[in-house]
């Protein structure tokens, strides 16, 4: 197992984290009904894709309403924008279907300031 202690970030590159979360319906409290966040879209759902600068702390997060592989590349796509021009960056993600498509690994390939880990 490798620790945080034996590994570094690589020079001129930032590591990032990517996971997803579905979003169910708010709950109740007192004086508050049931309710959804903004981009509610489909029964009571909505999918967070979030990226964590393991380095800094800093998020880089969206809201989809359905959690397929276009949103992912979507979601890489946002990654890419607010990632620093002259900086790579690493992906670290699971191993979750969504993300070894065909249409990821095209994606990933076709990136070259990027790198990957799952």
């Amino acid at each position: 197992m490798l620790s945080a202690s034996t590994v570094s970030r690589p020079e001129r590159a930032i590591v990032l984290c990517v996971d997803e979360k579905s979003q169910p319906m708010l709950p109740m409290r007192p004086g508050h009904a049931a309710r959804t966040s903004h981009d509610y879209k489909r029964h009571c759902t909505t999918s967070l894709f979030i990226a964590l600068d393991i380095e800094t702390g800093r998020v880089i997060g969206k809201c989809y309403g359905r959690h397929r592989t276009a949103e992912f590349q979507k979601f890489f796509d946002e990654i890419e924008a607010a990632v620093r021009r002259g900086l790579d960056f690493h992906l670290v993600i699971d191993a979750y279907v969504t993300h070894k498509t065909p249409m990821i690994r095209r994606w990933l390939a076709k990136k070259s300031r990027v790198g990957t880990c799952t």
